[in-house]
C-alpha cells in the first residue's frame, strides 16, 4: 500500500481472488490504481497470466515485489535461471519475461 500512496500502480496476485480483489479495492480506494490478479506462484502458466495481465492493465513492469514466502539464497541479480526454477522458486515465470530469459 505504500507503494500505492507514492503513486505506483499496483497489481495484487494472490491466490485468493476474493482477498486479492478485496486489497486492491483497499489500495484504489484512496490511494491509487490497482488490479487484482487470481494467481497461484507455484503453477507457471498462472504466472506467465500475471506479468501478461499486468503489461495488458498498466503497459510495463518497473518493480517486483514478492510476499510468496520462498528463500532462495544469494543477490537475485546473481542467481541463475535454474536456481529460481528450482521448487519454491516460484518467481522465475514473471523474472523470466521481465528480463527476456
Amino acid at each position: 500500500m505504500a507503494m500505492a500512496r507514492e503513486g505506483a500502480a499496483v497489481v495484487v496476485a494472490d491466490r485468493d481472488a476474493v482477498a486479492g480483489e478485496a486489497t486492491a479495492r483497499s489500495i484504489a480506494k484512496g490511494m491509487g490504481r490497482a488490479k487484482a490478479i487470481a494467481t497461484d506462484v507455484a503453477d507457471p502458466a498462472a504466472l506467465e497470466r500475471l506479468v501478461a495481465g499486468t503489461i495488458e492493465a498498466y503497459g510495463r513492469i518497473d518493480v517486483l515485489h514478492s510476499h510468496a514466502g520462498i528463500q532462495i539464497e544469494g543477490l537475485s541479480p546473481r542467481l541463475t535461471r535454474p536456481a529460481w526454477m528450482r521448487p519454491g522458486g516460484s518467481m522465475s515465470p514473471p523474472i523470466s519475461a521481465w528480463r527476456g530469459w
